[in-house]
């Protein structure tokens, strides 16, 4: 099953998570361990510890709730296999250790319980690998379509070629009379073969390329060619034009850009048999990968759930609390990371102040900070998420808050969304408002969301409705 946007989303996020964690481990910032070895001395965080390595964390006396020793004498393994060790759990890779070290992981990893760690040193060999190619000619097109906005049907159709080889496809943009939907946009693949008279396998994928770089409204199609037919001619894109000019994310500049991948193939293949020796794929290793993203992304998620080794306490509105571990929330934001440098002197403990957040928003936050993943399902509850994301740096957060507020304006929301957006200097999300008000002006303008804008942000107001009226006349 292909992974959802919202868990390929959360695997990124572990993988940033696991380059800074990487550098706490490295810095040693707010630990409250410290493995003694002959000749070393490792900063550690012990809520890491016991998460990753469990019976590694037993061992040392250190998994208990009460009061436990800050300094363990670890007399078992070397400081390099134990330094390899402490990486693997911080960053879940290992960085080209030798063959004494590779062998201490091995044993640690055995001892300890750890099956990912004995994956990842040793996989297992492959006696041999064959390996079959079947050939195909792949392209990338970018088409952009200027002023989509103001065309009219006498302006298309709209061609593009591409030469495939196997295949010489003509790109056809054009409008069809809908005559209860009004105008339709189309586009259609019309093919000519060359000189090949086999069969052939042709794949293309279509897309609309957002405001923010991503992909929206993906699909794909699969054609045969076949050697008794010349031509071919069938749609990939059907939408109303109403609908891609009510949302601004699909025209930013008014440009609209299809994104559209190709592929064709008549079959031919090649194979060969590659070494015998003892080796590992290149999809062992990234599977073995996964696996560990993986692992680490359940035992955050575990972390929150259970609230197991805090070491530190949130205060939200109301008086309410919410405990929380230090070490995650520093690789997690900056300003998380700054506010507890401030408070780490402090002898009542680690407290930090988020008495601007009720229970609801700071719950999202956190399950953000802990799993990468958003569970609110309205506008409202977005808005105040961007906010909290904006003020605590949680940039990855931000944008896919933003996203979702840009690709569902109203006119009840737009107003908001624009006196935000210039409060914040957020230029992207100020264009996608002032876009969807300049497309909607009668509604909006007339609406009471504007007035209490005009009211209260009247010098913003003036800014904007001087700038539709320049785009009035540019129309005129």
């Amino acid at each position: 099953m292909p992974a959802t946007p919202q868990k390929i989303q959360s695997e990124h996020l572990l993988v940033g998570f696991i380059i800074i964690s990487g550098s706490l481990f490295e810095s040693g910032t707010f630990s409250d361990l410290s493995l003694i070895t002959s000749d070393e001395v490792f900063q550690v965080h012990r809520v890491l510890i016991c998460t990753r390595a469990p019976e590694f964390a037993a061992e040392l006396d250190i998994v208990r709730d009460e009061t436990f020793s800050n300094s363990v004498k670890v007399n078992s393994v070397s400081s390099a296999v134990l330094k390899s060790f402490l990486s693997y759990l911080y960053s879940g890779q290992l960085e080209n250790p030798t063959a004494d070290v590779l062998t201490g992981l091995y044993e640690m990893a055995e001892k300890y319980n750890l099956e990912q760690l004995k994956q990842l040193v040793f996989p297992g060999p492959v006696n041999s690998e064959f390996k079959t190619r079947i050939e195909a000619i792949r392209k990338s097109v970018l088409w952009s379509i200027e002023h989509f906005s103001k065309r009219e049907r006498k302006d298309f159709p709209v061609y593009k070629f591409v030469d495939l080889e196997l295949a010489h496809l003509v790109l056809t943009c054009s409008l069809t009379d809908d005559s209860e939907n009004g105008d339709n946009f189309q586009v259609c693949v019309h093919s000519v073969r060359g000189k090949n008279t086999q069969k052939v396998y042709f794949q293309c994928k279509i897309s609309v390329l957002g405001a923010l770089g991503d992909l929206i409204g993906s699909k794909k199609y699969e054609r045969w060619f076949h050697r008794d037919k010349y031509e071919y001619r069938f749609p990939i894109l059907n939408v109303r034009k109403n609908r891609i000019l009510e949302n601004v994310v699909y025209l930013p500049s008014d440009v609209l850009q299809l994104s559209l991948e190709f592929a064709v193939s008549d079959g031919r293949q090649t194979s060969e048999m590659k070494n015998a020796s003892c080796s590992w794929t290149s999809g062992v290793e990234e599977q073995i990968r996964f696996l560990s993203l993986r692992q680490l992304r359940d035992e955050l998620k575990d972390l929150w759930t259970t609230g197991n080794l805090a070491d530190a306490t949130v205060l939200i509105q109301d008086g309410e609390e919410i405990e929380v571990h230090k070490a995650v929330l520093a690789v997690r934001s900056p300003v998380f990371y700054k506010m507890l440098q401030e408070c780490s002197n402090e002898d009542s403990g680690t407290r930090l102040d988020l008495s601007d957040l009720d229970l609801g928003n700071t719950l999202e936050l956190f399950k953000y900070v802990y799993r990468g993943e958003i569970h609110v399902h309205s506008f409202d509850r977005y808005l105040l998420l961007y906010v909290a994301a904006l003020k605590y740096g949680m940039l990855s957060l931000m944008e896919q808050c933003k996203s979702y507020l840009v690709a569902n304006l109203s006119e009840r929301n737009v107003s908001e969304i624009l006196i935000l957006a210039d409060a914040h200097q957020d230029e992207l999300m100020f264009k996608a408002a002032r876009e969807y008000i300049s497309q909607n002006k009668l509604v909006v303008l007339n609406s009471r969301e504007w007035e209490s804008l005009l009211t209260r942000h009247p010098q913003l107001g003036s800014k904007l409705l001087l700038w539709l009226s320049t785009q009035i006349s540019k129309d005129t």
